[in-house]
């Protein structure tokens, strides 16, 4: 995204970096149900590590790690430019993702 191009707010994540990585803002209430399953299937785990094994702009994983409770989060792509969106949206969006990889999935 340019600098004058406003960021993209979803949930509790902060999109500034979608552009030529993976987003797909239609999938915005298909990423509320997920999390609303995530809450009650998890609620009783401590600590659950959820992996985003193809993250693209890192929106999924960004999401999770703010919304629900407790979670850890490990966001992968094999695309470095992925990677880097991942990184500036999750700093953004103040979300510290366990940990951040590029590999195949």
């Amino acid at each position: 995204m340019s600098s004058t191009t406003p960021p993209h707010v979803e949930g509790r994540a902060t999109l500034v970096d979608t552009g030529d990585v993976f987003f797909n803002a239609k999938q915005t209430l298909q990423r509320d149900l997920t999390i609303i399953c995530l809450r009650e299937a998890l609620s009783r785990c401590d600590s659950p590590l959820i992996l985003d094994a193809l993250c693209g702009c890192g929106v999924r994983a960004i999401r999770y790690a703010q919304e629900v409770p407790g979670a850890r989060l490990h966001a992968n792509d094999s695309s470095e430019r992925c990677i880097d969106a991942t990184r500036a949206n999750a700093e953004a969006s103040g979300a510290a993702l366990h940990e951040i990889s590029q590999s195949d999935a």
